[in-house]
């Protein structure tokens, strides 16, 4: 798999910013070798995100996912991404600090 993916700020709202998301990632199939690859999956997103915390942000937008198959050529899904992000602090505020 390989994923491009771009974050960007869109507009400051009140405690903080209408965020932009967009990526593309291209699945890459090896099953007959290196020297044959094959492209055969793609998805692409485009979403709208905002900050509920300093930790979490929610996202909604349009995805299109594609796929090629040997009998039917290429076929694909419309997407509603509904996404809730939240980072995990597992490690603690002060851990990088050494304990007395």
């Amino acid at each position: 798999r390989y994923r491009l993916l771009v974050d960007f700020n869109i507009i400051r709202i009140k405690n903080g910013y209408l965020t932009g998301r967009i990526y593309d990632e291209v699945r890459i199939g090896f099953g007959s070798g290196l020297k044959e690859p094959k492209f055969d999956q793609n998805n692409f997103a485009a979403l709208l995100g905002y900050s509920l915390s300093k930790n979490s942000k929610v996202y909604m937008g349009y995805g299109r996912n594609t796929y090629k198959s040997k009998s039917s050529g290429s076929w694909g899904d419309h997407l509603l991404h509904i996404k809730l992000h939240h980072n995990l602090n597992i490690i603690g505020k002060n851990s990088s600090k050494p304990q007395p």
